[in-house]
């Protein structure tokens, strides 16, 4: 009974483990399709198209917010 817990416990920490690093892949490919996005339409670093397309009030507003904003939150390690 022990050793059944003990790999349930253990399968469910991997599965954690492996989770973590699918959505961090998942939200880091988000980010660097969202920079070459902004950065197609417009000049300048990652941080200055972002901000471009977000100050684009033609844009459409869920764009905007989903786009520009949300990938200004997230860090990005290296620029696309």
């Amino acid at each position: 009974m022990k050793r059944t817990f003990t790999l349930i416990v253990a399968g469910l920490l991997a599965l954690t483990v492996l989770m973590f690093f699918a959505m961090h892949a998942w939200i880091e490919h988000s980010v660097k399709e969202n920079i070459a996005n902004a950065k197609k339409r417009y000049s300048g670093t990652a941080e200055e198209a972002l901000i471009a397309f977000l100050a684009n009030t033609t844009n459409n507003p869920e764009d905007r917010t989903h786009i520009a904003f949300w990938t200004l939150v997230k860090p990005v390690n290296n620029e696309t």
